[in-house]
């Protein structure tokens, strides 16, 4: 499950989902608006995108979150670009966050989520 902004705390919360059935795979949190106190995932992986000059999701608000996914042995990658501000989506801007897509993908591929 991915989302974006707001969508990323909707996707985090969908991450503590107890019941296999609707439980998603992986979480791809982009900036997300994810505060802490948000339920650890059930053992699926995280990714997370976030650009260093996002005025509204302040990479820092996401450390402490990074720091519980490890303390809980949850598989965490996190990137955050110098530049993107907020709501880089999918665009290439020429700004480094626009790489984040393939990195994505590099990170599905290398945990077996898809193939090629």
């Amino acid at each position: 499950m991915m989302g974006f902004s707001a969508g990323g705390l909707l996707a985090a919360l969908m991450g503590g989902e107890t019941e296999a059935a609707v439980r998603p795979n992986f979480l791809a949190l982009i900036y997300p608006a994810v505060p802490r106190s948000v339920p650890m995932p059930v053992a699926m992986p995280v990714f997370i995108a976030q650009a260093d000059d996002d005025p509204t999701v302040k990479p820092e608000s996401l450390l402490g979150y990074y720091a519980a996914l490890k303390q809980a042995k949850i598989p965490v990658e996190m990137h955050i670009y110098n530049s993107g501000g907020h709501g880089f989506g999918m665009k290439q801007t020429g700004k480094t966050s626009a790489s984040w897509p393939l990195q994505f993908e590099d990170w599905l591929e290398e945990r077996g989520l898809v193939k090629q």
